[in-house]
């Protein structure tokens, strides 16, 4: 599932917990479901092009995709920094297992 609309983001950013990393900020929060739901945030400030947006994206989405038990409940808006746009893409997935894993500490769940 995926945050869809503007209230959903809003709710996330405004009482949501963040964890930062240079490339990625990752903002958690409670959804009282069954699943994980993700909200992605790739401005053209962050990456200029579309097609790297798109990358990023794509990265993003994989790496969540794997992760669909631990995180089951949760809430997740995945914003991606200036950074993001610069490394390769091996750099990128490496960034999000590390906060995935912050995540998973924090929550109690890995």
């Amino acid at each position: 599932m995926h945050l869809r609309r503007p209230a959903e983001f809003k709710q996330v950013f405004t009482k949501g917990k963040a964890y930062r990393q240079p490339a990625f900020t990752i903002i958690v929060q409670d959804n009282g479901l069954d699943v994980p739901r993700l909200g992605l945030a790739v401005s053209r400030r962050t990456a200029a092009r579309a097609v790297v947006r798109n990358r990023i994206k794509r990265i993003v989405r994989e790496s969540f995709r794997g992760l669909q038990r631990p995180l089951a409940g949760l809430d997740v808006v995945v914003v991606a920094r200036p950074l993001s746009a610069k490394l390769p893409p091996r750099e990128l997935r490496v960034s999000l297992d590390a906060l995935w894993r912050q995540i998973g500490e924090s929550c109690g769940t890995s």
